[in-house]
């Protein structure tokens, strides 16, 4: 499985990323903190990303352009936004969220997640 993270903060970055791989070992985790490089990634159809862990609110890219973006790329693509508040969870389901996560992102609600995403 591959699982992609794009958070804009390298210390969430960290925590998100730590918590994943506790979570779930056996995946292959790319982590971006930068937006625009995850929107390139994704163009480059060089692999199929299978979860997407994505902050809402970014500079350049939302997290929004990135799941549409996933979407034309990987119909089956799971994406769970993340947002330090729930303001933009109504727009998280019109882009057919797998999940919504407020920070701080803990163990537990990554584990809620990957258990009903995986």
């Amino acid at each position: 499985m591959l699982i992609m993270l794009v958070e804009n903060n390298e210390n969430e970055m960290r925590k998100l990323q730590k918590c994943v791989a506790g979570c779930y070992p056996n995946s292959d985790i790319i982590p971006f903190t930068n937006s625009s490089a995850a929107m390139e990634f994704i163009k480059s159809d060089r692999f199929s990303v299978d979860l997407c862990f994505t902050v809402v609110a970014m500079t350049g890219i939302t997290g929004f352009g990135l799941a549409e973006e996933l979407r034309k790329h990987n119909k089956a693509a799971k994406i769970v936004f993340v947002a330090d508040s729930a303001e933009y969870a109504a727009e998280a389901w019109q882009h057919f969220a797998s999940d919504y996560l407020i920070t701080p992102i803990t163990p537990e609600s990554v584990r809620h997640t990957l258990a009903s995403c995986v």
